[in-house]
């Protein structure tokens, strides 16, 4: 495999953990967090880390064979995500 694309890969995994980190971020301090200011001050910093990891994974030059088959993964991801958190929810 050519160099240039396991560093592709590997940006896209570290951009992609990025992105989760912040998701969480919001999902923990935004939507769980205490009511006030500084809930909504964590919430709009989250987002804003979110959208900036987003536009640089875009504006990065990567092969596009890497980015489909690394949102493909993060969509796989995801979706066992849900199933598992939709068992749990019925037992």
């Amino acid at each position: 495999m050519p160099l240039q694309t396991l560093n592709a890969f590997v940006s896209f995994g570290a951009f992609t953990a990025f992105i989760m980190i912040h998701a969480s971020l919001f999902y923990r301090f935004y939507l769980l967090g205490e009511k006030g200011t500084k809930r909504f001050l964590d919430g709009v910093i989250a987002i804003l880390g979110l959208l900036v990891m987003i536009v640089a994974l875009v504006c990065e030059e990567s092969p596009w064979l890497v980015l489909k088959l690394g949102v493909l993964w993060l969509l796989l991801g995801v979706a066992i995500w849900a199933v598992r958190t939709w068992r749990e929810a019925e037992t």
